[in-house]
């Protein structure tokens, strides 16, 4: 989540044209690889009832959900994943509303076991709850900067579908 958040904003500045140095304009694809690998890997460690974590968890679901809203920020996301990560936000919204009863402390971190700071826990659920998406406008800048062959990934999706065997599928994962 904390990842995600840095990340978008870093881009976000290249956008805004806030960063001077273009040093730390050359390497800004790199991010972007790394935030598309974040997004695929949240939406595929995903609960069938719309929660994250090895247990359904209130807390990570939360986390899970603030990331996806930054990582919907993205203007190179192709439709087909922004679908599945709006989807994947409101599936795990429902799963807060529906468990919002359960009042049992989660350990999940071993920093946390010791203090447990429930109110620090319970302000992450409100802001999942309650966040908009994408979280960020981003300009025309940031795509002019950057060096991603969308056309060519596209046209490679467009190919696989015809496949048999990967047309079993969805579309947002290929």
């Amino acid at each position: 989540m904390l990842l995600s958040e840095a990340l978008v904003g870093f881009l976000y500045a290249v956008d805004q044209l806030k960063l001077k140095s273009q040093k730390s304009l050359e390497n800004s694809d790199q991010p972007c690889l790394v935030l598309v690998q974040i997004l695929i890997k949240i939406l595929q460690h995903r609960n069938q009832n719309g929660s994250w974590g090895p247990n359904p968890s209130r807390e990570i679901t939360a986390y899970a959900i603030i990331a996806l809203a930054n990582l919907m920020s993205l203007p190179f996301l192709p439709k087909a994943l922004k679908y599945e990560t709006a989807a994947a936000i409101e599936h795990g919204r429902s799963f807060l509303v529906l468990s919002m009863g359960n009042s049992e402390v989660e350990k999940h971190w071993i920093d946390k076991t010791s203090t447990s700071p429930v109110n620090v826990s319970k302000a992450y659920i409100v802001a999942a709850e309650k966040i908009s998406y994408p979280k960020q406008s981003f300009g025309s800048h940031l795509m002019q900067t950057l060096s991603l062959p969308t056309k060519k990934l596209e046209g490679l999706v467009s190919l696989y579908l015809n496949f048999p065997h990967l047309a079993q599928y969805p579309l947002w994962t290929l």
